[in-house]
Order: structure tokens, then sequence, then C-alpha cells
């Protein structure tokens, strides 16, 4: 089973970090996750990552425990230098992938002067049979 998804988010517009609420726009939910669950023997691809705005620097972050955000770590990072737009096209997706369900993942951002910046994800879900 394979399912593709676009979730958006945005700065806050006056801090100089956090982490992006992602939301899908065809799906309504109460206030979106800070991170984001992977169910188990789930493969997430990301396939593409479009940034905008002012400039910021996003990190991808893997969290071995959705619930504690001190488990995550950074898998890739992009950086938009300059007030503008930026697309990246993974030629290979970047893959997270979960064991036993506690995992999860997120979107930091950071910026030395706060602005608004936005990001869109095109992901792939699937089941680990699912290649």
């Amino acid at each position: 089973m394979r399912y593709l998804q676009v979730l958006f988010g945005e700065t806050d517009g006056s801090s100089t970090s956090g982490v992006f609420k992602l939301y899908d726009k065809l799906v309504i939910y109460g206030t979106p996750p800070n991170i984001w669950k992977l169910d188990p023997h789930v493969k997430l691809r990301i396939k593409q990552v479009n940034v905008s705005g002012k400039p910021v620097t996003i990190s991808i972050e893997f969290c071995r425990n959705y619930e504690d955000d001190t488990t995550c770590s950074p898998v890739d990072k992009i950086e938009l230098a300059s007030e503008g737009e930026l697309s990246k096209k993974y030629e290979y997706p970047l893959v997270l992938r979960a064991r036993n369900g506690s995992e999860g993942f997120r979107i930091t951002w950071s910026q030395e002067t706060a602005a608004k910046s936005y990001i869109m994800l095109v992901i792939e879900w699937s089941d680990e049979d699912g290649d």
C-alpha cells in the first residue's frame, strides 16, 4: 500500500526558531502535531521539499520516540539563504523507517531574524513490503 501526501507549514513570524506544525490541506486536524508519528513497519519517503519566503534553515529530524523531542536527530538540512524560493527534489527519496511504532519525524526551523517562511513537503507513506 502506498499513499502520497502533501504537507504544508509556516514559521510563526515572531520567533527565530521552532518546529513546523505540518498540516494537510485536505485533512482537518485539531492542532497539527509537532512530531508526526510513524506507525509500526511503515516507511516514509520524503520526495521533495519546497521552502519559500524569508531566509531560513530547516532541519528534517527522525525521532526515536515521537512523544519525546529529545530523541530527535537531524537527517538533512536545507538552507534558504536569501528571500525567495528553493525546491529540493531527492533523486533517491529520503527514507525514514518505523520498526516498533514509537518513531516519528519533525521539521525544525531557525532564522537570524524572525520573519515568515513557508515549507511544502511531498511525502509517500508505504508499508515495509511496498517497495
